[in-house]
C-alpha cells in the first residue's frame, strides 16, 4: 500500500507526547467530517477549469506563469493526491475475502496517515480552510507562500490530505467503484473451476446485514436482515439510529464503534446518501 514498509509502518511504536496523542485520538475520531473531500474537489475541477479556459488565448509563456500560482499548484497537488492510492486500494478491494476485513484495513491506514498529517499540519492550517471554504483560494496562498505554517513544503501536505479524502471518499461509500457488490464472486486466476472464497451468508441474491447479533441462530437472520433494509429505505436518520440502537439492546445486532463502517453498511443496505442522509448528520446521531 505504501513505496516501503518504513512508510508503511509510520508512527508504528512511536511515543508521542500527551497532547499529540489527544490530537491524534481527535483527529481520528473526527476524520469523516474533516476529510471527506468529494464535493470540495468537484468544485476545485470547476474553478480551475473555468481559469483554464480563459487563458486559452494567453500566450505560452503567461499560460506557464498561470500553472506555479498557489491555485493551480494546489488543485493538482490535491488531485493526484486522491488518486495516488487508487491502484491499491483497488487491489486490497478486489482480493478480499470479506467486506469487513477491507474496512477495517482501509480504516487502519487512514489513522496511520492522520499520525502523519497530525505532525506536519502545525498551525491547523486545514482545519481553518474547511471551516472558511468560500475563502480557500486566501487560505491556499498563505499556505504556498508562507514557510513557517507547516513542517514540510506545501506539496506534501495537500497531497497527504488528499489521500485522506480518497480513503474517507471509500470508507464513507461515496466512491462508487467500492459500493459493495451483493455478488461475492469474484474472477479467479485459475478459471471458472474455482470460486472466490467467501464467509458471508447470502440471501437470494442479498448479502445478509454484517452485524447481526454473533448469538443470534435458527433462522431469524434473514428476518433482521429485512428488518433493517426496510428500515433504511424507509426512515430517516435518526429514526433509523434510534431503532438500530433499540435492535442492539435487543440482541439482534452488533454495532461498530466506527461510524463508517456502520455507514457504509447501510447504504449496501439501500439508504439513501443525498440529502439528509450524508456522514455529517449519521455520525450527529449514531450510538446516541
Amino acid at each position: 500500500m505504501k513505496a516501503s514498509f518504513e512508510d508503511c509502518n509510520y508512527g508504528y511504536a512511536m511515543r508521542y507526547s500527551a497532547g499529540l496523542t489527544r490530537r491524534i485520538e481527535f483527529l481520528q475520531q473526527h476524520a469523516d467530517e474533516m476529510f471527506l473531500l468529494d464535493d470540495f474537489i468537484s468544485r476545485l475541477r470547476r474553478e480551475s477549469l473555468k481559469i483554464l479556459n480563459e487563458s486559452a488565448e494567453k500566450s505560452n509563456l503567461e499560460c506557464s506563469r498561470l500553472m506555479q500560482q498557489s491555485e493551480m499548484c494546489f488543485v493538482q497537488d490535491m488531485l493526484y493526491g486522491y488518486q495516488q492510492n487508487l491502484a491499491d486500494v483497488q487491489t486490497i478491494y478486489r482480493t478480499r475475502l470479506e467486506d469487513r476485513y477491507f474496512l477495517m484495513e482501509l480504516q487502519q491506514w487512514r489513522d496511520r496517515l492522520i499520525e502523519q498529517y497530525a505532525m506536519l499540519d502545525i498551525s491547523d492550517w486545514w482545519s481553518q480552510l474547511i471551516t472558511n471554504i468560500d475563502a480557500w483560494q486566501i487560505m491556499v496562498k498563505r499556505l504556498y507562500e508562507t514557510r513557517n505554517l507547516i513542517d514540510c513544503d506545501a506539496h506534501k501536505l495537500v497531497v497527504l490530505i488528499g489521500n485522506l479524502g480518497f480513503i474517507t471518499s471509500v470508507l464513507t461509500g461515496h466512491a462508487g467503484e467500492f459500493v459493495f457488490r451483493t455478488d461475492s464472486k469474484a474472477p479467479d486466476a485459475i478459471g471458472e473451476k474455482t470460486k472466490a472464497l467467501s464467509n458471508k451468508p447470502i440471501v437470494g441474491n442479498d448479502e445478509l446485514f454484517h452485524f447481526i447479533h454473533p448469538s443470534v441462530s435458527g433462522g431469524t437472520e434473514r428476518k433482521i436482515h429485512d428488518e433493517v433494509k426496510r428500515l433504511v429505505r424507509t426512515q430517516r436518520i435518526p429514526e433509523i439510529c434510534h431503532y438500530l440502537s433499540e435492535m442492539e439492546g435487543d440482541k439482534k445486532i452488533l454495532l461498530p464503534q466506527m461510524p463508517s463502517v456502520t455507514y457504509a453498511e447501510l447504504l449496501r443496505m439501500g439508504m439513501p446518501s443525498g440529502e439528509g442522509f450524508n456522514i455529517k448528520t449519521f455520525m450527529k446521531y449514531y450510538k446516541k
